[in-house]
């Protein structure tokens, strides 16, 4: 609100006494007021008065009124009008033109300036009607300001304010909450939008994906009736699959090679022990000489098929033949070696120990913006030791994912070709203390499982992972409860790595030696470095499973590419 004044009482003089000469005189635009010694006052309807009234006059004061219009733009800006609840308010630029119609009650109340008087008045009319009305509706405050019926006003002060226009907006907090507010109305109709076109897309697809399946169904049902009463083979299945996914082709002629391989070895077993059956009977006179053409004749046929390639081996000489006269006598317990443990048609070779390994993978909010790569991982691990059961078989795996608790993604056991594969999920804040814990509860009772098979048991190995700062500073009680040997029989080994904001400092604390602690190289994506952490646990598990079965067990550890040990920053 401007801080300039307007004086009403332009001059206060006394009344002379006797005058002679010339009388003063006055403008149109101001009023001449008397007072008398006692205070009674009076205007003459504004004129000075004649040389006669002067000589016998009992007035002693005259004040000169300014009765003039006045025109002001005022902003009331330091006295914001309320809108409905007091929460936010209006900025007003009020248009406001006023007049003196009573300067004795001017000079009465002796009003200095007149602009105090119209504001004040003016702004206890405003907030008195803009408290009726909410801070987005303020053409509506505006309106009813202008539009009441009170106009022109007469103030007690002998002023008059004849015109008055208001111009309202909302202040500039207010108006961010309008903005906010309007933001997010349109953006619940932009998203009621893309909504109703999500859920039409997703209705056709749904009818796409039926007709697909419709017609897979069809064809499915028409090769079934095509086959009709067929014998289905190994080949023939893997054939059929080819037929619908050509891209699997090496991974199924492996397989083919695998199985047809496995069935010569155990053609090959039932061989040795027919020929140790008939050997058995030779030597005990129970084959006449005419049942030795028949042996003949079957023993070239096994010669011949086995110089076929192995499908043509497999259909010259069918598996599981047995003499036409009778069937035979199973062979005697002293003829019939243990086959060899054989998985997908390779003899596995046994390790002399087993070695318990935890995988313990961040799985905070912070971390869980990369669950797709995190649960790419551990699938290829998975896989990597299906397809490697000499190593899985010296190697028991233990997922755990931790954030405010610990989840077990897959309890301590040996991986084989069609076991489940563990998975990730994001939740929670980052809480080493939780996983610590886990560790100190679990290892024990593991081992000593493991140990009641009467299974030798190498010190267990924790691969930690960790994607964010803790969020609790308690975490180094149960940590140094799990590390020290003195008081944990089993205290692991512990391999820490750190990617994203994982501070490298508590990585370096974490491991359990110096060269088992590293980071990722500053600037690298984090993508990026858990794609190169799971290679790297991809290698340390095999090289590690493969030193327990060659009989030389060492936790062999390499620095994971795109990291740096920690001991190695400055």
């Amino acid at each position: 609100m401007t801080t300039n004044t307007l004086p009403l009482i332009l001059k206060a003089e006394p009344v002379p006494r006797a005058r002679f000469g010339p009388m003063r005189t006055t403008t149109p635009n101001v009023a001449v007021v008397y007072a008398t010694g006692t205070g009674e006052i009076t205007n003459f309807t504004g004129q000075p008065m004649t040389w006669t009234e002067h000589l016998y006059t009992r007035y002693r004061t005259r004040y000169e009124v300014d009765v003039s219009d006045h025109r002001r733009i005022v902003e009331l800006r330091s006295t914001p009008l309320p809108s409905r609840g007091d929460v936010y308010f209006f900025e007003a630029t009020v248009d406001v033109g006023f007049r003196v119609t009573d300067p004795t009650e001017v000079v009465r109340r002796n009003v200095r300036d007149g602009l105090v008087v119209v504001y004040n008045h003016l702004i206890n009319v405003f907030r008195t009607i803009t408290r009726g009305f909410a801070i987005e509706e303020s053409a509506a405050a505006e309106s009813a300001i202008n539009n009441d019926p009170t106009w022109p006003r007469q103030l007690p002060e002998g002023i008059t304010i004849y015109s008055c226009h208001t111009r309202l907006t909302p202040d500039a907090k207010a108006r961010g909450y309008l903005h906010a507010k309007t933001e997010a109305s349109r953006e619940v109709e932009v998203k009621a939008a893309q909504h109703r076109v999500h859920a039409q897309d997703a209705h056709f697809d749904n009818a796409l994906a039926g007709i697909r399946q419709d017609g897979s169904l069809a064809r499915q049902a028409a090769e079934l009736d095509a086959l009709g009463g067929r014998e289905l083979d190994a080949r023939r299945i893997l054939m059929l699959h080819l037929a619908r996914h050509p891209e699997d082709t090496e991974r199924a002629l492996d397989l083919l090679l695998r199985h047809e391989h496995a069935q010569l070895e155990r053609a090959e077993v039932r061989d040795r022990r027919a020929m140790e059956l008939f050997q058995f009977m030779a030597d005990r006179d129970l084959v006449q000489a005419v049942d030795l053409d028949r042996f003949r004749d079957h023993a070239m046929g096994r010669i011949a098929g086995a110089s076929l390639p192995p499908q043509q081996a497999l259909s010259a000489a069918p598996v599981g033949w047995q003499p036409t006269s009778a069937p035979p006598a199973p062979a005697p317990a002293a003829y019939a070696p243990a086959p060899p443990d054989v998985v997908t048609g390779q003899v596995v070779p046994r390790a002399n120990a087993l070695m318990p390994v935890y995988l313990v993978v961040d799985e905070s909010t912070v971390a869980g913006q990369y669950l797709g790569n995190l649960n790419d991982g551990i699938r290829s691990l998975h896989t990597t030791l299906a397809r490697n059961p000499e190593v899985a078989d010296a190697v028991r795996l233990s997922v755990l994912g931790y954030s405010d608790d610990v989840v077990a993604r897959m309890e301590l056991e040996l991986i084989r070709d069609g076991s489940r594969c563990p998975w990730f999920a994001a939740r929670g804040a980052s809480r080493y203390g939780t996983a610590f814990q886990a560790l100190l509860d679990r290892i024990p009772r593991d081992v000593e499982s493991l140990k009641a098979q009467q299974q030798s048991v190498h010190r267990p190995v924790v691969f930690f992972l960790s994607g964010a700062r803790p969020d609790d500073d308690d975490w180094t009680t149960p940590y140094r409860q799990l590390v020290d040997r003195a008081q944990m029989r089993y205290a692991p080994n512990i391999v820490a790595c750190g990617v994203g904001d994982a501070p490298a400092e508590l990585i370096g604390r974490i491991a359990t030696r110096a060269e088992f602690a590293f980071v990722a190289v500053t600037g690298t994506q984090v993508t990026t470095s858990i794609g190169q952490y799971w290679e790297f646990l991809e290698r340390s598990v095999l090289d590690s499973g493969r030193a327990l079965v060659s009989g030389t067990p060492e936790l062999r550890i390499v620095p994971p590419e795109g990291f740096r040990m920690v001991n190695d920053l400055v």
